[in-house]
């Protein structure tokens, strides 16, 4: 091997060795560290109970678990007749309803008088939980009929 030859191959294991990651990439120059991402928001969890309207007799419960722009409602109903019950978010209270803001999953009722369904709305937390929304289910076969039971969101504290 001649010195040329030599030093030529020093000097390509002298760059290979310094000068490349296992990748064979070059090794980063000081760099920022990539922004940390924001925490996601937890989500927030309120519970209300639902009263019967107009003697229905139909009660139940809900859970709304709510973080950022989305809401997950969980119905639950009982005490009603069977059939299926068509449900919306309202504005205003059980007293003073208002109108109908979005659709719910519908809850089918069994013989037994209970059924539940879970729906997931697009409405932000701060919209959902600032105390001025109500859960309505309506009459079984109606469209969506009388109102028949309903809960109060609470205000998240």
């Amino acid at each position: 091997m001649t010195r040329r030859s030599a030093t030529a191959l020093l000097a390509v294991l002298f760059l290979a060795a310094c000068g490349t990651d296992d990748a064979g990439d070059p090794p980063p120059i000081d760099q920022p560290a990539p922004p940390a991402e924001a925490p996601a928001q937890p989500a927030e969890t309120v519970t209300a109970d639902f009263g019967p309207l107009d003697g229905s007799g139909i009660d139940g419960f809900l859970t709304v678990d709510a973080s950022g722009d989305q809401a997950v409602i969980t119905v639950s109903l009982s005490n009603a007749p069977e059939g299926v019950y068509q449900g919306h978010v309202h504005g205003g209270t059980c007293a003073d309803r208002t109108r109908a803001i979005t659709p719910l999953e519908p809850v089918s009722v069994g013989v037994d008088g209970s059924g539940s369904s879970v729906s997931t709305v697009d409405m932000a937390a701060e919209t959902l939980l600032d105390g001025n929304h109500i859960v309505v289910y309506h009459e079984a076969g109606g469209s969506p009929g009388a109102s028949v039971t309903c809960a109060e969101i609470p205000q998240r504290q």
